[in-house]
C-alpha cells in the first residue's frame, strides 16, 4: 500500500527511486510465499488437501473473472480495477479452504 502511495503522480517519485520503490515491494512479497510453502511442507496430507482445494477454487475463480469480466465489460458492465482479480482469487481461496475444512470434519 505505500508503494502504491508512493508511486503516484501526485508524490512525484521517478526514474530510479520509483524503480527501487516497485522492486522493493514486489521483493517484500517473495518472504510469505516462501513461508506459505514451508507451511504446506510441513502439515499432514489432510491440511494439504484442504489447501490444495481451495488454491484450486481460487485460481479457477480467478481465471474465469480474468477472461470473462473483460467480456462483461464491453457488454456494459462498470470497469473492474487491475486489482480486482487478485481479490476474488482471495476470497475464493478462503471459501474453498472453509467448504474443505466444513467437507472434511
Amino acid at each position: 500500500m505505500a508503494a502504491a502511495w508512493a508511486l503516484r503522480p501526485d508524490v512525484g517519485l521517478d526514474g530510479r527511486t520509483a524503480w527501487a520503490v516497485a522492486i522493493a515491494a514486489v521483493a517484500l512479497s517473495v518472504p510469505p510465499l516462501l513461508a506459505y510453502l514451508r507451511f504446506l511442507r510441513m502439515t499432514d496430507e489432510l491440511l494439504r488437501k484442504i489447501q490444495l482445494e481451495g488454491l484450486a477454487l481460487g485460481f479457477g475463480a480467478g481465471a474465469i473473472f480474468g477472461l470473462g469480466y473483460p467480456l462483461l465489460e464491453e457488454a456494459g458492465a462498470p470497469d473492474a480495477a487491475d486489482s480486482t482479480i487478485v481479490v476474488v482469487m482471495m476470497i475464493a481461496w478462503a471459501l474453498g479452504q472453509f467448504l474443505g475444512l466444513v467437507r472434511y470434519r
